[in-house]
């Protein structure tokens, strides 16, 4: 089926990369095996178990090859599994961690990362949208995400979350740009990707209320007016909170 077709094709790619025989890395998938067991008993399926024990040995592969490679994935749990895209996360740039500074500081540093991902076959070319934008994106396939989402990020980082939010706000155009309704449908996805992890509580909202509020307009202008509405509360309940019970607005 189509988890071995991915099994295979992942562990195909890693022995491209490296000098080792197979015995070798059945080794490292073995011991790779053997750490999801202790760190992720919840895995209960042959498929799965099989399926993230390669991709932790070709994960650890990465992190030597590149960190920033291996960041990026892990941090693409954070956005929708699609149409991520430089310009989206360049916003990321004014965060302290040096490595996001570095990944995002130019282009070229962002394209070095994400190709060895694409190399490994953990990441595509996601053209969808470059006819109409100018600019194609990179996408992971959907168990792909959940490995990152809930193996990856087995420790959930809101501060993270914090920064994917702050990316797919800011890159959100007012009506009045050029292309802008493109640009909004574009970042429709990764919006919805925020709003579950808002309403799950795990983004750290403290001084978040502009963000919120871009949401908010991002959701009116596409005309998803409960979606906006919700926003809009509760960019106004973090000002409220933020201003003190005294205060009225």
């Amino acid at each position: 089926g189509l988890i071995y077709e991915i099994t295979l094709s992942t562990a195909g790619a890693y022995l491209e990369h490296v000098t080792m025989g197979f015995s070798e890395y059945l080794r490292l998938y073995k011991a790779s095996w053997l750490k999801l067991h202790t760190t992720s008993p919840q895995l209960n399926h042959y498929e799965d178990r099989a399926l993230y024990s390669t991709w932790q040995t070709t994960f650890d592969l990465i992190e030597q090859k590149n960190a920033a490679s291996a960041k990026l994935l892990k941090l693409w749990a954070y956005f929708d599994r699609e149409g991520v895209y430089f310009d989206l996360l360049r916003h990321a740039n004014s965060t302290k961690d040096e490595w996001i500074q570095k990944l995002t500081e130019d282009e070229l540093n962002f394209n070095m990362a994400v190709r060895l991902l694409c190399s490994f076959g953990l990441v595509d070319i996601d053209q969808s949208h470059q006819l109409q934008t100018g600019s194609g994106g990179y996408s992971i396939h959907s168990c792909v995400h959940s490995w990152t989402t809930f193996v990856l990020n087995q420790e959930w980082d809101k501060r993270l979350a914090q920064v994917a939010l702050t990316c797919v706000a800011s890159e959100i155009p007012m009506r009045d740009a050029r292309d802008s309704q493109m640009l909004q449908r574009r970042l429709l996805q990764h919006a919805s990707r925020q709003e579950r992890l808002i309403l799950g509580g795990k983004v750290d909202l403290e001084g978040m209320e502009w963000a919120l509020y871009m949401l908010g307009i991002l959701y009116a202008d596409q005309g998803k007016l409960a979606e906006a509405e919700a926003m809009y509360s509760r960019a106004l309940q973090g000002h409220k909170e933020a201003l003190g019970p005294h205060v009225e607005l």
